[in-house]
């Protein structure tokens, strides 16, 4: 397989802005533990309300971290501070791809009986506030993680696309149902040769999230995530989108959840997804989210008392829309959508590193432009994705 890029010279040119971007999200990336302004252990318990989310052709379909219930717990605080120890008792739900998920929603449902009969819906919340430790001061870093995921393409319909993704999430110590994710997509591509497509492509943003339990039964995630989207020339208005999301879960029994809620996704072909589905939990080894847009199974294949290893099959709808500068000069938007399915493995441990590995069928890809001039229909593929979060 050729690597082609559309852009002649060996040599790419970015923009200053571009750098700016790049540079920023890279000491985003490199963001460590503080508590108090000393630094942390690495082996400090990490909020379990802290998780990490995020898309496209880029982060995992079983990256973030599952926020589990302790069956034995009285309090948040006695959740949000345990051991860093494997929980075998729940799993995780992600919304959509890119870059949702940096804002996935999970299925944590507060166990304790609310005794307060004057209940509100912002009591609750305030409740299980008031348990966390006073002496909690600081920021917490967790779950940074870089991916990447590679499109081959070959011949003239053939599409190469690939991409690296970084991001972290910080949140306060007191508040740990708040986050701020800040994330850095770098996307390489090439072809195909009926249509100007930009060699690279860039992203980033940063992700306001608000995971808020209001009652023993009912949980709402929302996020807001400003974000520029971008060829590294085309810095107009145009490159700036408002991701948002806004998601409600219901506790139906001790095995089974049911979300309703909405996607913002400002793309220039899709605006808006529900996000409605059910999440079922038989046993501590399967996992089934019969979620859209996002299904997924998966089942645990092995466990011990360091680490468990998972294998999933997952259903994706990849894709962006970016504010680019045509070969002929004029700005536009470009957009690149398709259908993938993903077969992948993960293994996570104590100490909170995780690794993952998929391959999938990608197809029903398409190009095309705002303006109306140009567009393709790249022929399927397959992918390969590989990931480290810690």
């Amino acid at each position: 397989m050729a690597l082609r890029f559309n852009q002649p010279g060996s040599e790419i040119s970015m923009s200053r802005h571009v750098w700016t971007m790049l540079l920023s999200g890279s000491l985003l990336f490199t963001g460590a533990s503080f508590e108090g302004g000393r630094a942390a252990s690495a082996q400090e318990p990490f909020p379990l309300f802290l998780f990490s989310e995020n898309g496209d052709a880029s982060d995992s379909v079983f990256q973030n971290s599952d926020l589990e219930m302790d069956a034995e717990s009285e309090t948040l605080s006695s959740r949000l501070f345990l051991d860093n120890t494997v929980d075998e008792t729940n799993g995780t739900l992600q919304l959509t791809q890119y870059p949702f998920e940096s804002s996935a929603a999970t299925e944590i449902v507060p166990e304790e009986v609310l005794s307060d009969s004057d209940w509100g819906p912002l009591s609750y919340l305030k409740q299980q506030l008031d348990s966390l430790p006073k002496d909690r001061r600081g920021l917490q870093f967790k779950d940074s993680s870089a991916t990447m995921t590679v499109l081959p393409g070959q011949g003239a319909d053939g599409f190469f696309f690939s991409t690296l993704d970084v991001r972290t999430a910080i949140s306060p110590a007191r508040l740990p149902v708040f986050r701020v994710t800040p994330r850095f997509g770098w996307h390489l591509t090439g072809g195909p040769d009926m249509v100007d497509v930009p060699s690279q492509l860039y992203d980033t943003g940063v992700d306001f999230s608000l995971y808020a339990p209001l009652s023993q039964n009912l949980t709402l995630y929302t996020s807001v995530g400003p974000s520029l989207f971008t060829d590294g020339k085309n810095l107009t208005s145009s490159s700036f989108r408002m991701a948002a999301s806004a998601i409600g879960f219901y506790k139906w029994s001790e095995t089974t959840q049911v979300a309703l809620g909405f996607l913002y996704l400002d793309r220039e072909d899709i605006t808006a997804l529900p996000a409605v589905g059910v999440m079922y939990r038989p046993s501590d080894r399967i996992k089934l989210d019969l979620f859209f847009p996002r299904p997924k199974f998966a089942y645990r294949l092995t466990t011990t008392e360091d680490y468990e290893r998972w294998i999933y099959l997952a259903g994706e709808f990849g894709g962006n829309s970016w504010a680019v500068e045509r070969d002929f000069g004029a700005n536009d938007i470009f957009t690149y959508r398709d259908y993938r399915l993903i077969l992948g493995m993960e293994k996570t441990g104590q100490a909170g590193v995780r690794w993952l590995v998929e391959g999938g069928f990608v197809f029903n890809r398409e190009i095309e432009y705002a303006s109306g001039i140009g567009g393709a229909e790249p022929g399927s593929t397959g992918m390969i994705r590989a990931g480290l979060i810690f």
